[in-house]
């Protein structure tokens, strides 16, 4: 007997050590492919996540604070009424608080003299 096989039927084929450019172009290839998959799945993972901070955080109304502001618009929109009259504090609208302020402040610019000039020579 040529081959010894131990008790074995011989195995078929070539037993030539496999193609190295067969191999290193699989391992090329099969490399590449697995990049290309941690970067999609990557890029599906960062959509989803935005997607969901965007109807989770974004896209939200804090309760508290919507009442806040509806309380706020109340309070503006409500009629003049004394808050200390005794201090004569009043809570107004605030444009016809805008109109009293500037009112009182042009009385008050055209009670005032004008400023004196003084004669420098020259």
């Amino acid at each position: 007997m040529a081959h010894d096989t131990h008790g074995h039927a011989p195995l078929g084929g070539d037993m030539d050590d496999p193609d190295p450019g067969a191999v290193a172009y699989i391992g090329v290839v099969g490399s590449l492919v697995t990049i290309a998959l941690i970067f999609a799945v990557a890029a599906m993972y960062h959509a989803v996540d935005n997607a969901e901070f965007e109807r989770k955080v974004l896209n939200t109304t804090n309760s508290e604070l919507a009442a806040l502001q509806n309380q706020q618009r109340a309070s503006l929109a409500a009629p003049a009424r004394w808050v200390d009259q005794q201090r004569g504090v009043a809570q107004i609208d605030i444009g016809r608080a805008t109109e009293l302020t500037i009112r009182d402040l042009n009385a008050k610019k055209a009670a005032e003299p004008p400023p004196a000039t003084a004669n420098v020579p020259r």
